[in-house]
């Protein structure tokens, strides 16, 4: 246990996060919405999965709740192991 007179009164600042996202034309009203849900009905290979994650990503980071809860659905499991998990791994590794 480290004494009062040790600990900061602030926390160590955090380093910049920088996400690695440019939104396609397509989806500038989903990112610009006000409203919690939403429904994206492009062609295939549009990148819904991808404007989906990084929504979510950018949702997570400014919450200023202790534990906000954000959620992805996908019509299969298998359809968001093989896609969300790979997109969002790959969008999280740092630079």
């Amino acid at each position: 246990m480290l004494p009062a007179e040790s600990v900061p009164d602030h926390p160590p600042p955090s380093p910049e996060l920088v996400l690695d996202y440019r939104a396609r034309e397509q989806f500038f009203g989903f990112h610009k919405r006000a409203a919690r849900f939403a429904c994206i009905v492009t062609h295939r290979r549009a990148g819904k999965t991808v404007a989906c994650i990084n929504e979510l990503q950018h949702a997570a980071i400014a919450c200023a709740r202790l534990r906000g809860r954000f959620a992805y659905l996908a019509p299969y499991l298998k359809q968001y192991g093989d896609v969300g998990l790979s997109a969002r791994r790959r969008r999280a590794i740092p630079r």
